[in-house]
Parts: structure tokens; sequence; C-alpha cells
């Protein structure tokens, strides 16, 4: 299955995942909802990202790949 880029995927029906939490985060002026709706676009671009990287070809998936997202997970985890 095809997994555009978050930053267009937020914009496509087929993905509320990160299309909602991203409309919310664009309408509301509320300075608190903003703040927790943008972490909350966060989470969900991050669990995204997970899910998309699951559905890579066979060879991606060695053990090469599997340190690469151990690796990425870190660098997401501390920005």
């Amino acid at each position: 299955m095809y997994y555009p880029h978050p930053l267009i995927a937020r914009h496509m029906r087929q993905f509320p995942i990160l299309r909602h939490p991203w409309r919310r985060y664009v309408t509301t002026d509320d300075p608190g909802a903003k703040a927790f709706e943008k972490r909350q676009y966060r989470k969900a671009e991050r669990a995204y990202r997970v899910m998309a990287s699951a559905y890579q070809s066979a060879e991606y998936q060695g053990i090469i790949g599997r340190v690469g997202q151990f690796v990425r997970a870190i660098w997401e985890a501390f920005k």
C-alpha cells in the first residue's frame, strides 16, 4: 500500500489519523487548545510513520532496517 508523506496525507480523506488533529489545530484560536492539538498531531504523525514503515519491502525489513527504525525512534523521542 502507498503511504504518502504526512504533510500530504493530512489533506487526504482516507487518512483521518492525520487529518482530524490537523484540522482542529488549524481552526482553533485558544493557545492552550492549539498547543494540545499540535501535540496530538505530532503523536498521530509518529504513529502514521511507524505504520507506513511496517509496510515496506521485504529486503528493507532486514536487520539494518530494524536498526534504522530503532535509531529514528530514539531521534524522534528527543526532538
